[in-house]
């Protein structure tokens, strides 16, 4: 009795769902645009068609399986009213077949076809083969066979046999081919069908219409499965042009959703950060009592698991007012302007649609490209690195790369190397060019100048270094060198600069700057000496 109790119920269940469904009218609402943020993106779906007068229930299904149930939008224009918006997760629903799996199985169909026509003539050669061997007896048992006859038939089988073994080999491998593809056909098919039994996430829309009318919906949601990172491209000419700084974006989305040729916007902006600021109340002072307590964490895994949720849903702000323009953290979105600047971030107007595949692979999409005005140079550093480096010094313009990322360099048509371009980090951006190797750089111990000798209960080192630069180019250059003196960080070793060679000395740190223009063909030297006292009976580090 309880087996035909449960039975009874599904079937009331399934007759209900099926007139349920009957009553839902399915739309065709492909995304249209997604505003991608560094974490997650918010999807919106377009719909439009013809409705009469009553009460409808548009069903938007395929969404994505990562989709955040409360953020789901819908937004009409016209005299109609928005009843109700639901979502619920449809496991019964057979899911029609996709043009991917109809092509799929077609392929399927033609090359098994094709397949059976070769094992069919293999069939037959094979059948053929042992007529021949069952009957190659050439005039009986008592008749005798004359020479000729004999040769004739000798002729006749050889080359029969060596025909159908030939035809035998390459039907074999015709099959083994159409095999192949067979066996590849169905893997894809596979892993298609496996992806069309993912239960359909779906959203139901009720509305009530006024009048016959023609109805233009828009859906909108969020969804954890996407993000973008930003990354630069730095082209730069010669050392005469303006650099070329292009802005791009790595954007990634696995939401089981088709982005095909859709607007792109790109924000800097977290959604699932609760937005509300926090507010203080009282805090009170009393006399601690150490009295046990039996907990109901029942109720407190409860209370934080709703604390959880309500912390962890995206809150959008704004809506679809005013005709067809958008409202995004009080900025009016219209037309294809560029870049929109918020009290709390930035967002990018992609001017061209997108297709981002759900599989995962980055898509690089470009936002924008602009010139800066540079001042180049180079920089040696001898102590570390025998070779000079160019630079290109950009001062200010932070607005123009507004965030942090990797930059590929370019130089002359070559590339050179990775950075990192921090905006917040100094108001000089400093890029590296790389390696000149028209300029040669020494550093060199002057050792009649250098000595170390006994001084009462102290030992005390004197260093003399010379740093040579030759410009081997055919244009003056401007050059920054760098070196250093020791610091000391223990009171009984005592250093002091003798001799700084006239350049910008840092006390704290002992960096040593010198700055200078050196022609063509010419030599630059710099000289500097320092002391190092210390007690005898101790070691101190290289320096």
């Amino acid at each position: 009795m309880k087996k035909i109790a449960l039975f009874i119920v599904a079937v009331l269940f399934l007759q209900t769902l099926k007139a349920q469904n009957e009553t839902e009218q399915k739309v065709n609402a492909p995304v249209q645009l997604v505003v991608v943020y560094l974490n997650g993106a918010q999807v919106t779906r377009d719909w439009k068609g013809n409705l009469n007068a009553g009460t409808h229930r548009l069903l938007f299904s395929n969404l994505s399986p990562a989709i955040n149930a409360q953020s789901i939008q819908a937004n009409v224009e016209g005299n109609i009213t928005i009843l109700s918006v639901q979502y619920r997760v449809n496991h019964l629903r057979n899911q029609e077949k996709t043009p991917e799996i109809i092509a799929l199985e077609d392929s399927l169909e033609i090359t098994s076809f094709k397949l059976e026509l070769v094992k069919g003539k293999k069939r037959a050669y094979e059948e053929e083969k042992s007529m021949i061997l069952s009957n190659k007896s050439i005039g009986g048992h008592n008749n005798g066979v004359q020479i000729a006859e004999l040769e004739d038939g000798a002729d006749f089988f050889r080359k029969r046999m060596m025909t159908i073994s030939e035809e035998w080999l390459n039907l074999t491998k015709e099959e083994r081919k159409l095999q192949t593809i067979i066996d590849n056909l169905n893997s894809h098919l596979e892993d298609f069908n496996q992806q069309k039994n993912i239960p359909s996430h779906e959203a139901v829309v009720t509305i009530k219409c006024e009048t016959n009318m023609n109805a233009h919906m828009q859906l909108s949601y969020f969804t954890s499965a996407a993000s973008w990172e930003p990354f630069y491209d730095v082209r730069v000419k010669n050392t005469q042009s303006p650099v070329q700084l292009f802005y791009k974006a790595r954007i990634v989305q696995q939401s089981n959703e088709e982005w095909k040729q859709v607007k792109i916007k790109l924000s800097t902006g977290n959604p699932t950060i609760n937005g509300t600021r926090p507010v203080l109340s009282p805090y009170y002072v009393d006399y601690y009592v150490n009295i046990p307590q039996q907990r109901n964490y029942g109720a407190v895994n409860k209370m934080a698991n709703e604390a959880d949720a309500a912390s962890s849903t995206p809150t959008f702000r704004g809506g679809r007012t005013d005709g067809t323009a958008y409202y995004i953290d009080g900025v009016r979105v219209t037309g294809t302007a560029s870049v929109y600047q918020t009290a709390s971030n930035i967002e990018f107007d992609i001017a061209n649609p997108y297709t981002i595949t759900p599989d995962g692979n980055p898509q690089t999409v470009d936002i924008r490209t602009v010139d800066l005005q540079a001042k180049y140079g180079y920089i040696v550093t001898p102590k570390l690195d025998k070779d000079a480096f160019l630079v290109a010094r950009i001062i200010g313009n932070n607005d123009l790369y507004n965030l942090r990322g990797t930059a590929n360099i370019y130089f002359e048509g070559t590339y050179v190397g990775q950075t990192e371009i921090n905006p917040g980090a100094t108001d000089t951006l400093e890029l590296s060019l790389g390696r000149d190797k028209r300029i040669s750089v020494e550093r060199t111990q002057v050792k009649e100048f250098s000595s170390k000798n006994k001084v009462g209960g102290n030992i005390k080192e004197s260093s003399t270094w010379e740093i040579t630069i030759r410009n081997s180019k055919k244009e003056p250059i401007d050059i920054l060198i760098e070196d250093q003196i020791p610091v000391s960080q223990n009171k009984d070793i005592t250093v002091e600069a003798t001799n700084t060679g006239n350049a910008q000395y840092n006390t704290e740190t002992g960096k040593l700057s010198w700055v200078f223009t050196i022609q063509s063909s010419q030599i630059q030297k710099v000289r500097f000496s320092f002391d190092v006292k210390y007690p005898k009976d101790k070691q101190i580090n290289q320096y």
